[in-house]
């Protein structure tokens, strides 16, 4: 015999699977949301590395000095085609093609560590500059 209690039991056992049902579908549904986020900003923040080197005169010997950094993957080619045009021939990139690493490096030395320093600095600002601008 099917009494008030009995429906009742039913009715609830039902909201509770209907519950259920919506619950484990708005977590999968979340759960792909966070694997695409996840999938599109591993691709926006791909980077690849950069070193900067420049070669000096400590007095006796040549030295050199290296600034290791990072740039924007897709940027890696441009860098690379547009370095000496971009630096009036002072600079030139190279790309690694089994690390990727890309080197930059100046064409002449320079007498002190000081000016190899500068001469650093010279070279992040031309890469900043036309990463910025967007000139490639």
């Amino acid at each position: 015999m099917d009494g008030p209690n009995e429906r009742e039991r039913e009715e609830t056992h039902k909201s509770r699977i209907n519950l259920r049902l919506r619950f484990s579908t708005m977590l999968l549904n979340a759960k792909i949301l966070l694997f695409t986020t996840l999938l599109l900003s591993a691709d926006v923040f791909a980077t690849t590395k950069i070193d900067y080197t420049a070669k000096y005169h400590d007095g006796k010997n040549v030295k050199q000095l290296t600034v290791k950094d990072e740039i924007p993957d897709k940027k890696a080619p441009n860098i690379v085609k547009g370095m000496v045009k971009w630096s009036q021939d002072k600079f030139k990139a190279v790309q690694d093609q089994k690390t990727k690493i890309v080197h930059v490096i100046t064409v002449q030395i320079t007498e002190s560590e000081k000016k190899a320093q500068e001469v650093i600095k010279d070279m992040k600002e031309v890469i900043k500059k036309h990463l910025k601008d967007g000139k490639e």
